[in-house]
């Protein structure tokens, strides 16, 4: 049977992404008509003028093994589940990248946690989280914590 829901699942290494996920697979996934695009957005939380050579090569490195490490963890999740499922890694501001990526994906749904791991911190909903749901074309469904 061809896949007829897209489900866009940005993810970010927090524990919120991963309870979204996995809310999402005990509680929504309809296997063979579900396809998960996982949204991973690399985040510059500084200026590109203000960062040394040394730093930038850092913080490529430790993206580059936290990348590595968020889709392992992701893809596991799916393949156990016999989800389908591919992985979007992407640069940019977060919340305008998830909508861009929703968008190019063709998603019908996006699952994703309340908060991240973002510098700042909202008291309800995550500044990314919050972004997403107010700019979505289509249905968010924000999974709290607990």
């Amino acid at each position: 049977m061809a896949c007829v829901r897209k489900v866009a699942l940005p993810v970010d290494g927090s524990e919120h992404s991963e309870r979204a996920c996995d809310w999402y697979l005990k509680q929504m996934h309809k296997k063979g008509e579900d396809k998960v695009v996982i949204i991973h957005v690399n985040e510059m939380t500084r200026s590109i003028e203000t960062i040394t050579k040394e730093d930038w090569e850092q913080h490529v490195k430790d993206h580059t093994q936290k990348v590595k490490d968020v889709e392992e963890k992701y893809k596991k999740k799916m393949c156990d589940e016999e989800a389908e499922f591919e992985v979007k890694l992407i640069s940019g501001k977060p919340g305008e990248a998830i909508i861009e990526a929703m968008k190019e994906c063709g998603a019908d749904v996006v699952v994703m946690g309340s908060r991240g791991l973002g510098a700042i911190r909202r008291t309800f909903v995550g500044s990314v989280s919050d972004y997403v749901l107010h700019h979505s074309p289509v249905p968010v469904i924000i999974c709290p914590k607990h």
